[in-house]
Protein backbone atom coordinates (compact mmCIF):
# COMPACT_ATOMS: atom_id res chain seq x y z
CA UNK A 1 0.00 0.00 0.00
CA UNK A 2 2.83 2.20 0.66
CA UNK A 3 4.55 1.70 -2.30
CA UNK A 4 1.08 2.34 -4.12
CA UNK A 5 0.96 5.39 -2.84
CA UNK A 6 4.29 6.78 -3.19
CA UNK A 7 4.04 5.56 -6.83
CA UNK A 8 1.11 7.44 -7.42
CA UNK A 9 2.59 10.84 -6.08
CA UNK A 10 5.54 10.28 -8.22
CA UNK A 11 3.14 10.05 -11.41
CA UNK A 12 1.05 12.77 -10.00
CA UNK A 13 4.34 15.09 -10.02
CA UNK A 14 5.44 13.54 -13.48
CA UNK A 15 1.92 14.01 -14.95
CA UNK A 16 1.64 17.82 -13.89
CA UNK A 17 2.71 19.71 -16.72
CA UNK A 18 4.84 22.61 -15.24
CA UNK A 19 6.95 19.99 -13.21
CA UNK A 20 7.55 18.60 -16.94
CA UNK A 21 8.48 22.12 -18.40
CA UNK A 22 10.41 23.13 -15.64
CA UNK A 23 12.20 19.87 -16.11
CA UNK A 24 12.67 20.09 -20.11
CA UNK A 25 14.02 24.06 -19.47
CA UNK A 26 16.34 22.64 -16.79
CA UNK A 27 17.59 19.97 -19.40
CA UNK A 28 18.03 23.09 -21.97
CA UNK A 29 19.82 24.92 -19.74
CA UNK A 30 22.21 21.47 -18.87
CA UNK A 31 22.21 20.90 -21.99
CA UNK A 32 23.40 24.46 -23.05
CA UNK A 33 26.30 24.42 -20.30
CA UNK A 34 27.59 21.04 -21.20
CA UNK A 35 27.66 22.59 -25.18
CA UNK A 36 29.50 26.07 -23.51
CA UNK A 37 31.83 24.12 -21.61
CA UNK A 38 32.83 21.39 -24.18
CA UNK A 39 33.59 25.03 -26.45
CA UNK A 40 35.66 26.15 -23.78
CA UNK A 41 37.62 23.25 -23.28
CA UNK A 42 38.19 22.90 -27.08
CA UNK A 43 39.51 26.51 -27.39
CA UNK A 44 41.38 26.39 -24.05
CA UNK A 45 43.15 23.30 -25.94
CA UNK A 46 43.90 24.99 -29.08
CA UNK A 47 45.23 27.75 -27.02
CA UNK A 48 47.73 25.51 -25.07
CA UNK A 49 48.59 23.92 -28.49
CA UNK A 50 49.67 27.55 -29.93
CA UNK A 51 51.40 28.58 -26.65
CA UNK A 52 53.41 25.17 -25.94
CA UNK A 53 54.48 25.94 -29.70
CA UNK A 54 55.30 29.38 -29.23
CA UNK A 55 57.33 28.46 -25.96
CA UNK A 56 58.88 25.70 -27.45
CA UNK A 57 59.68 28.31 -30.24
CA UNK A 58 61.26 30.62 -27.98
CA UNK A 59 63.20 27.62 -26.15
CA UNK A 60 64.87 26.30 -29.98
CA UNK A 61 65.62 29.53 -30.41
CA UNK A 62 67.71 30.64 -26.85
CA UNK A 63 69.24 26.83 -27.39
CA UNK A 64 70.31 27.87 -31.07
CA UNK A 65 71.64 31.32 -29.48
CA UNK A 66 73.11 29.42 -26.33
CA UNK A 67 74.52 26.40 -27.90
CA UNK A 68 74.33 26.70 -32.03
CA UNK A 69 75.87 30.30 -32.92
CA UNK A 70 78.19 30.36 -29.82
CA UNK A 71 79.34 26.74 -30.65
CA UNK A 72 80.07 27.60 -33.95
CA UNK A 73 81.77 31.02 -33.27
CA UNK A 74 83.96 29.78 -30.88
CA UNK A 75 84.95 26.64 -32.93
CA UNK A 76 85.67 29.26 -35.89
CA UNK A 77 88.07 31.52 -32.98
CA UNK A 78 89.84 28.09 -32.45
CA UNK A 79 90.21 26.77 -35.93
CA UNK A 80 91.57 30.61 -36.72
CA UNK A 81 94.15 29.84 -33.56
CA UNK A 82 95.15 26.54 -34.98
CA UNK A 83 95.59 27.96 -38.43
CA UNK A 84 97.69 30.97 -36.82
CA UNK A 85 99.75 27.99 -35.12
CA UNK A 86 100.65 25.77 -37.84
CA UNK A 87 101.44 28.61 -40.10
CA UNK A 88 104.05 29.72 -37.80
CA UNK A 89 105.27 26.33 -37.46
CA UNK A 90 105.27 25.89 -41.51
CA UNK A 91 107.04 29.55 -41.77
CA UNK A 92 109.75 28.24 -39.06
CA UNK A 93 110.27 24.87 -40.82
CA UNK A 94 110.59 26.44 -43.95
CA UNK A 95 113.03 29.59 -42.67
CA UNK A 96 115.33 26.90 -40.83
CA UNK A 97 115.05 24.74 -44.42
CA UNK A 98 116.61 27.96 -46.09
CA UNK A 99 119.02 28.60 -43.35
CA UNK A 100 120.51 25.03 -43.89
CA UNK A 101 120.75 25.75 -47.69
Amino acid sequence: MKETTSLKKKYDKVKDWKYLSNLYKQCDEDKRAIDKLEKDNKKLAQDQKKADFRLNRKINKRSEGIFGEDLVHTELQDLDKEEKVLQHKADYLQEKMFKDQ
